[in-house]
């Protein structure tokens, strides 16, 4: 009895301590990791990249798939076989675009959770609501 009080109390230290642990960018939500940048982009990584990341100036290219918040498609770059190039940080796409593209590696795959404010705000573009959360997926395919 007095090893399984102990177990019991080791058990109870341990649970606590890793409930307790700090977390600062990232919550755990059933689908996996989401990342919360300071600015209200989230992200979540589902394919890792190699190389180097894009630095601003260079030319990207990306494939895309856009939905809305209740999963509405949008638009797919795959099935129009039409990928984005832009040049990072010239403002050419919105900001959430922008700051999730930035810290992906070539060969990466991102789930771009925007708020409005990083996205359209309140102008409605083509058949995008206006002050819409977008889900973009994103493939980094390379930057140059």
């Amino acid at each position: 009895m007095k090893y399984l009080n102990i177990f019991f109390i080791i058990s109870l230290a341990l649970v606590l301590a890793c409930s307790s642990s700090k977390q600062t960018t990232s919550t755990t939500i059933e689908a996996g990791n989401i990342i919360t940048t300071p600015s209200g982009l989230k992200y979540q990584d589902l394919t890792l990249g190699s190389g180097t990341n894009p630095r601003f100036g260079q030319k990207v290219t990306l494939h895309y798939i856009i939905k809305t918040e209740t999963g509405e498609l949008i638009e797919d770059s795959y099935k129009l076989n039409q990928p984005m190039t832009f040049i990072l940080g010239n403002n050419e796409v919105i900001q959430g675009i922008e700051e999730g593209v930035v810290t992906m590696k070539p060969g990466g795959k991102r789930r771009l959770f925007i708020p409005p404010d990083l996205g359209f705000g309140g102008r409605k573009i083509r058949n995008i609501p206006a002050n819409s959360n977008l889900i973009f997926e994103v493939e980094l395919i390379k930057s140059e």
